[in-house]
């Protein structure tokens, strides 16, 4: 399948439960952004060298959801969406050819990390890929909770942020950690909590990373606007609660 058929079949089918099947040959990201600018490329945020990307797999399953009910199936929060509606973000599904993504196992993440952030980079991580590996969660890590609090503040807040850990930061270190080295791949590469290292996240949905490049780089890329609207987050919202469905439906 073609990046562009998949765009028409997906606009010709959101919000219908009828139409699903197998798709293959395309992978596409969710891009958000308030000006044009913030569209050129797969990730916008300064540093990024990597993006997350949904597989084949993943955009089969999106089939018939609407946009919104699109960014929750494959993880988005629902408070988040809700906070970008309200500060003007938009947002696109960019598809283009399935030829350079890597399933996001640490395997791939320890090489990726060498090819595309650099020797000195890959060898202060060295030390720390077993710990890293073998660590259930953050709760067990000194500085988790500060990890995570970093990573969801709005861009210019968290770069600003000493604490948040880019490349340039990490390479700057005199003494790097256990927490120092988890930080990097979760502020720079987005290895969150909930990242599991096998390939696929915790729903056993396929998760693959590819180079952050220009969208216009992009073979057959194909970009789809997404309308997403407060009273459609207020229903998936609603749909969660099914005790106050009925009240929601009297709003």
């Amino acid at each position: 399948m073609t990046p562009q058929e998949f765009a028409e079949r997906f606009q010709r089918c959101k919000g219908l439960a009828t139409e699903e099947g197998s798709i293959s040959g395309v992978c596409a990201r969710f891009v958000r952004g308030v000006t044009e600018a913030d569209f050129e490329k797969l990730s916008d945020e300064p540093g990024k060298r990597l993006s997350w990307v949904c597989s084949s797999e993943m955009l089969g399953a999106l089939l018939g959801l609407t946009p919104a009910e699109a960014m929750v199936h494959i993880g988005f929060n629902l408070g988040w969406m809700e906070s970008r509606c309200k500060d003007g973000t938009q947002h696109r599904l960019v598809v283009f050819a399935d030829q350079e993504g890597k399933p996001a196992t640490w395997e791939n993440i320890w090489t990726l990390v060498r090819d595309h952030f650099g020797e000195a980079c890959a060898d202060r991580l060295q030390p720390f890929q077993a710990a890293i590996m073998a660590l259930q969660g953050y709760d067990e890590l000194e500085g988790g909770r500060e990890i995570i609090r970093l990573s969801h503040l709005p861009v210019e807040s968290k770069y600003a942020e000493p604490g948040y850990i880019t490349l340039e930061r990490f390479l700057a270190l005199k003494d790097v950690t256990l927490t120092h080295a988890r930080a990097f791949l979760d502020h720079s590469l987005g290895c969150n909590p909930l990242f599991t290292g096998t390939g696929c996240n915790v729903k056993g949905q396929p998760e693959v990373l590819v180079p952050n490049r220009p969208i216009s780089e992009l073979e057959g890329g194909v970009s789809i606007p997404l309308s997403i609207t407060l009273e459609d987050i207020e229903k998936l919202r609603c749909a969660r609660r099914p005790r106050l469905r009925r009240t929601c439906m009297l709003l």
